[in-house]
């Protein structure tokens, strides 16, 4: 074998070598997140769980809407305005009845479909009854 024919073999095997290497780097940096920490990857609710908690949210948003116009008033009262805080809660408390009404009938009718992304609530928050600043993770409706 001529020094050149083994300087071309040489060099395909380098080549081979460096693709495996290539290849083995990037499947290393595509494993999940939780390989590397040895937790286990969090699994999803079924989808017709998902599409149930759509159902029953928009039918509850649709029966309790009402409950907005005393929040309302309420919430603009303690913000500091006594006078005008019950006439501004009236007002939003109706307009939020009408948004939270118009949410329950669109999730009613498309609970089937997820949307939002992954079934979420068309409003934040998703009930009446909870508070505006309302995380996720503390909502008793969906234990982690």
């Amino acid at each position: 074998m001529s020094l050149i024919q083994r300087r071309i073999q040489e060099n395909a095997v380098m080549s081979r070598a460096m693709a495996w290497a290539v290849m083995l780097l990037a499947l290393s940096a595509w494993t999940p997140v939780s390989a590397h920490t040895g937790l286990p990857a969090p699994v999803p609710p079924p989808v017709p769980e998902l599409m149930g908690q759509k159902f029953l949210r928009g039918a509850a948003n649709v029966t309790t809407a009402w409950a907005e116009i005393p929040k309302q008033i309420y919430a603009r009262t303690a913000d500091g305005h006594p006078i005008l805080g019950p006439l501004w809660g009236l007002f939003d408390g109706i307009g939020m009845t009408f948004v939270r009404v118009s949410a329950g009938v669109f999730e009613l009718g498309s609970f089937f479909v997820p949307l939002p992304r992954d079934y979420e609530p068309l409003l934040q928050p998703a009930y009446v009854w909870q508070t505006e600043l309302h995380d996720r993770a503390d909502d008793h409706d969906h234990p982690q």
